[in-house]
């Protein structure tokens, strides 16, 4: 073996023949990218009715409240979920204590 056949595995050796793992992505702008606010709105509005039927009139502002967190829910929008939970939530509980309060008759 000469010295030039041992430059040449020495070389080869010393090289790399693994292959990158990951495929190729494409990193140009996309959909999922943007910043959509167009349910933020009926979210915060939905919230707002969930919380406000704890005090007044549960039985018609808490099913508002659900509906207009359905509406941001389907604009992409997470306040919507709040708005659905704190309205079924609302109804839950005010129900609960109308079952017990009639009773015993302390209504406001």
């Amino acid at each position: 073996m000469d010295e030039r056949e041992q430059k040449y595995r020495d070389h080869e050796y010393r090289s790399e023949f693994a292959q990158d793992i990951t495929p190729d992505v494409d990193r140009s702008f996309s959909d999922r990218d943007e910043v959509s606010n167009s349910g933020t709105g009926f979210g915060i509005a939905g919230i707002v009715f969930s919380v406000l039927s704890f005090f007044l009139w549960p039985y018609l502002m808490a099913p508002i409240g659900i509906i207009l967190g359905v509406i941001a829910v389907s604009r992409k929008s997470t306040a919507g979920w709040w708005a659905i939970g704190i309205g079924v939530i609302a109804l839950i509980l005010v129900t609960i204590f109308m079952i017990f309060a009639i009773p015993f008759r302390i209504l406001f």
